[in-house]
């Protein structure tokens, strides 16, 4: 079910035949390096990640992640919303296949889901978790209109 669309992307709910972009996006070097290693190295716990990192959150709010595709239905990443137990607000959040990074693909993705996110869902605040080695995570949060806070 696709939530936004944009110029350029579509943002939608995943499904289990997202399995094998899962497999291949959270193998990539770039994301085991700067996000971690999921220990998902099969279809079959890649469909068990995304029961329980995409399909839990959806029964509880929209205030999830979603698969990011171009408009031609590809998969090139996920953007979402993800709730720490050790906070009050969910943590924005990406990932885009390597092939699919510097075109400005997050940053569509980012704003598309905030401004969701403010005037469908009223979400009004956003965490920015992101480690110092992650220069685009910076550059995109700017981009969207966000600051952060160094803590």
């Amino acid at each position: 079910m696709t939530i936004i669309n944009t110029q350029r992307l579509m943002i939608r709910r995943a499904v289990l035949d997202d399995a094998n972009f899962i497999l291949q996006l959270l193998n990539q070097r770039s994301f085991i390096d700067n996000i971690a290693d999921k220990q998902v190295n099969t279809i079959e716990s890649a469909n068990k990640y995304i029961q329980n990192a995409f399909f839990e959150p959806y029964k509880v709010s929209e205030k999830a992640p979603y698969i990011v595709t171009l408009t031609d239905g590809t998969p090139i990443g996920i953007v979402g919303f993800y709730q720490r137990p050790v906070f009050n607000v969910p943590d924005l959040g990406y990932a885009f296949l390597d092939s699919y990074t510097g075109q400005g693909y997050a940053r569509e993705a980012a704003i598309a889901l905030l401004e969701f996110a403010r005037d469908k869902i009223g979400l009004t605040s956003v965490l920015l978790l992101r480690r110092q080695i992650m220069h685009p995570v910076q550059n995109c949060y700017k981009h969207v209109g966000l600051v952060t806070n160094k803590r």
